[in-house]
């Protein structure tokens, strides 16, 4: 298969930490000669699969990142984007980036995904919330100091008591009304919001490596899931603003900003994908969905690959 019109291949970067075989499905669907797939494996998972995992791709070049320990909620996940980032933009000329996890699967093939960028060229597509839209929590998660955001993982030993601590921290904090980016702010930068994944071009994952120390200064050390706000902001606050798919917001409430299908239920995390939620996949103009389960859902992950094998595309006929 060759190399699309404007000869731009892509970069396809992978957040694994488990479930294997649904990375190998993944992988399978990526397959491509036009792309390249890049995957970190977190540092903590045991008996990782590497060699089966390469295997699952037959025309894509495989590169496993150096494996890094993530914790929830802190810096480490958008270290591990910056890690992916570089790997990719030190290999090869990629016309696109595009960050997922292991638990994702493209809902278009890869014609259908290369054609749309060839007629997107240009634009980048991140995830940032409109401005009346953003709620005062998101924003202290960067502005207030989250002393105990490393250890805030609900499984862990005495979970609830560094809960009761975090709370009261950021209530004293408050009252005190701390702003750690007051300066920022004073002179018009703006904390933005929105989804950690993204599609974006090779200028904005340079631009994205070149401010990786401003970034750190501002993002690294006691904030709250920050990699909601890293991306959002950064491209809100330059030039590259003006290159967002969908800079007028008219599509958020439809996850097209990003070209990503999640489903929400009101939690913190997104619903798992079920037959459910198949025939709203096929509905979509949307080129990737999140997240499956290959575990409990094993039809919903088939119908998804049968169904973009066979038909090209998230097709409810296909089923």
């Amino acid at each position: 298969m060759d190399v699309g019109k404007n000869g731009k291949r892509h970069a396809y970067l992978i957040m694994a930490h488990n479930q294997w075989e649904l990375l190998e499905k993944l992988v399978g669907l990526l397959d491509d000669k036009r792309n390249d797939i890049f995957i970190h494996v977190d540092k903590k998972s045991k008996n990782v699969p590497f060699d089966e995992i390469k295997k699952a791709a037959m025309f894509s070049k495989i590169f496993f990142v150096d494996r890094l320990p993530v914790r929830r909620f802190t810096y480490d996940l958008y270290e591990v984007t910056i890690a992916l980032l570089r790997a990719a933009v030190t290999q090869g000329e990629y016309g696109y980036h595009h960050l997922i996890t292991g638990q994702d699967l493209p809902i278009k093939n890869q014609d259908y995904i290369h054609d749309f960028f060839e007629r997107n060229d240009g634009k980048n597509f991140v995830d940032v919330v409109p401005m009346e839209k953003m709620r005062e929590h998101w924003r202290e998660r960067i502005s207030l100091y989250h002393f105990f955001s490393p250890c805030l993982t609900p499984t862990a030993k005495g979970y609830g008591l560094v809960k009761m601590a975090d709370r009261a921290s950021l209530a004293i904090q408050k009252k005190l009304r701390v702003n750690r980016i007051r300066r920022l702010e004073i002179k018009g930068w703006q904390l933005r919001y929105g989804s950690a994944w993204f599609s974006i071009t090779k200028e904005f994952a340079e631009f994205l490596l070149a401010n990786e120390a401003k970034t750190q200064k501002i993002f690294k050390k006691w904030t709250y899931i920050p990699e909601e706000s890293i991306l959002q902001s950064l491209v809100w606050n330059d030039r590259f603003r003006d290159t967002l798919f969908d800079a007028d917001f008219i599509d958020h409430d439809r996850n097209r900003a990003n070209l990503r299908m999640i489903f929400w239920s009101g939690k913190t995390s997104p619903e798992t994908i079920t037959m459910k939620h198949v025939k709203e996949l096929g509905n979509t103009p949307n080129l990737f969905a999140r997240k499956f389960d290959l575990l409990k859902h094993r039809d919903a992950v088939e119908a998804v690959e049968r169904m973009v094998k066979e038909y090209g595309m998230a097709d409810i006929g296909g089923i």
